[in-house]
């Protein structure tokens, strides 16, 4: 039904009259998980506060301390500082989806000093200034991984546009541009060693969401991964022909025993192993 209303909205132009409305309505769901105080410090740097007093310094490098004050991270940064909050000190984190690095090096604090994270970034160039930005971070206890999770282990075409590195897909053409880029299944990468079972992911990839989901199974159903953010692409999903994909990601979730699994916003699908 919620899919229907997707198509419905987009197809009548409406997003526009209804994006306002939606903006109120996770607002008013992100309220249920504790306020987030953002405050920018100085041009380098910025300080984000959760629910539990807990300050976290976001920046230098500066693009980093503008990601941490924006909204349109808001529901990504409640669900790891306040939702995860606890279950992420001294854990492992997976961040699929790495891009420049700005959730490996906000992860990196959460978890701590004892902690560890992941940060996965496929596109050669972007792999480069994440590891850039995490080393002017200075954050140590980050492993960048410069792969793609799927559902399949080879080597796979990435769309990639050369004027924006946010934007890169393995489900659908974003420019004339690709770059082969490795991938791998979540599963196959903690079998060979290569990566530590995470207790928490966040899960941003641009329509491949459910095909990585599939392919670390074995992962999800592990007792100590406890908790999954995945954003769920509609628009690309749909441009693929994909019906009922946050239905499919629910399924995938539940029968891999996470209990709770509901949207924290428009598209954030928050599914976790404990009642929030």
């Amino acid at each position: 039904m919620i899919q229907i209303a997707r198509s419905f909205v987009r197809a009548a132009g409406l997003s526009g009259i209804i994006s306002p409305w939606l903006q109120r309505w996770e607002n008013w769901k992100l309220s249920n998980y504790g306020a987030l105080k953002m405050e920018r410090l100085s041009p380098e740097a910025a300080q984000v506060e959760n629910c539990a007093g807990a300050r976290f310094t976001v920046g230098p490098p500066a693009h980093f301390a503008e990601m941490a004050c924006s909204r349109h991270e808001l529901p990504t940064m409640v669900a790891c500082a306040n939702i995860c909050a606890d279950l992420l000190k001294g854990g492992v984190a997976w961040d699929v989806g790495g891009n420049a690095g700005f959730y490996g090096a906000f992860l990196s604090q959460l978890v701590g000093p004892s902690g560890k994270v992941y940060g996965f970034e496929p596109v050669p160039d972007t792999f480069k200034l994440m590891c850039a930005n995490l080393r002017e971070a200075q954050c140590a206890n980050v492993t960048p991984m410069n792969l793609a999770l799927s559902d399949v282990d080879g080597v796979m075409p990435m769309s990639v546009d050369p004027a924006d590195n946010t934007i890169s897909s393995l489900e659908l053409r974003v420019a004339d541009s690709s770059v082969e880029v490795r991938v791998a299944t979540g599963d196959r990468l903690v079998e060979s060693g290569e990566c530590e079972v995470p207790v928490m992911l966040k899960i941003d990839i641009e329509g491949h969401e459910l095909k990585a989901l599939k392919g670390m199974s074995g992962v999800l159903a592990r007792s100590e991964c406890r908790a999954v953010l995945c954003e769920i692409h509609f628009a690309i999903l749909a441009a693929r022909g994909e019906r009922a994909p946050s239905a499919k990601a629910r399924l995938h979730l539940r029968d891999a025993g996470f209990t709770h699994c509901s949207f924290i916003s428009r598209s954030h699908l928050m599914a976790t192993k404990f009642r929030v």
